[in-house]
């Protein structure tokens, strides 16, 4: 009964599983409070989750738990340590664009579903003449490859997968009160994004993909 219980344990270990992230920025990303399989706010979809493996050596195998991971190919990657991480280079060369879109200054990089939905997004708030609610110099990164909270006993940030987007970072900082316009939130969420500015500690400055779309819902 002993070896069952220590191998057990054991296995355990091996594997990373993490509730998706309840607050983070590109600089603090936190674990989240509701249950591993909470729904974003919005569309009551499930939100997407990193789990990760890693064998002695600090390889890394990372895969996606949710209603959109079936869109998103494995991430391998080796742990540097620090809570920062180097993906397979293959990975980032296939996944990893870099693009102009609206309203930002210079260009942004991220997973190549998220900038069709961060473009449109954008686009919409500029046609609506609501530009203005976007600071460019606020921009808080999108591809940022590590742990949440840089904390390795913790699951990937989907900064990690480059599905997650930080804006108007002085205004909306983890933990205080978000704010953040009604009507970002509202185009965004149509658009495929979940907010961090709903969860228990909240992240206003944070929208991550939580369904693929061509167009946003009316």
């Amino acid at each position: 009964m002993l070896c069952v219980l220590v191998t057990a344990v054991l296995l355990a270990g091996a594997v990373v599983q993490a509730m998706p992230e309840g607050g983070a920025g590109s600089n603090a990303s936190g674990l989240g409070t509701g249950s591993s399989l909470s729904n974003d706010r919005s569309s009551g979809l499930p939100r997407l989750r990193s789990i990760h493996e890693v064998d002695d050596k600090g390889r890394g195998t990372a895969r996606l738990d949710g209603h959109a991971a079936g869109e998103f190919e494995p991430l391998a990657f080796d742990d540097r340590g620090e809570g920062r991480i180097e993906p397979d280079p293959d990975w980032v060369e296939e996944h990893i664009v870099t693009a102009d879109v609206p309203l930002l200054d210079g260009q942004v990089r991220c997973h190549e579903l998220l900038v069709p939905q961060l473009e449109g997004a954008l686009g919409e708030l500029e046609e609506r003449d609501l530009g203005h609610l976007i600071d460019p110099g606020q921009y808080g990164g999108c591809w940022v490859p590590r742990h949440i909270m840089h904390e390795p006993d913790r699951a990937l940030s989907l900064h990690a997968w480059g599905l997650a987007v930080d804006l108007n970072v002085s205004t909306n900082r983890y933990g205080d009160e978000p704010q953040m316009d009604e009507r970002v939130v509202e185009v965004f969420e149509r658009w495929g994004f979940a907010w961090g500015g709903h969860w228990r500690t909240p992240d206003g400055m944070h929208f991550e993909l939580v369904e693929v779309r061509d167009e946003p819902r009316s």
